[in-house]
């Protein structure tokens, strides 16, 4: 059932996922949207491994654009640290095989 599941989510939903990365990635902070860091936060702590050769993707496409918003002013983007931390804590403890 699992490996159904993946490939139904591979042939559906990743297309529009990449999209969803890339736009974030090359719109302008004030563009943006905390929410997106929030559901991909959500999928890989409820998916995992199952995201693994799509984590280079993500830790490019969102977690060094959130990085460049977030560490210049401590005060701006509030929304945004809090995604930015849930979705690396949730890749740590859910999709570690990704890294090697």
């Amino acid at each position: 059932m699992i490996e159904n599941d993946y490939r139904i989510f591979n042939k559906e939903f990743l297309p529009y996922i990449k999209n969803l990365v890339d736009d974030y990635q090359v719109g302008i902070p004030e563009s943006r949207d905390s929410e997106v860091l929030s559901l991909f936060a959500v999928m890989f702590k409820q998916m995992g491994s199952i995201l693994n050769d799509f984590l280079q993707n993500v830790v490019f496409g969102l977690c060094s654009s959130t990085l460049e918003m977030i560490k210049q002013d401590m005060q701006q983007y509030p929304e945004f640290r809090e995604g930015f931390f849930r979705l690396v804590q949730n890749i740590i403890k859910n999709c570690t095989d990704g890294y090697f």
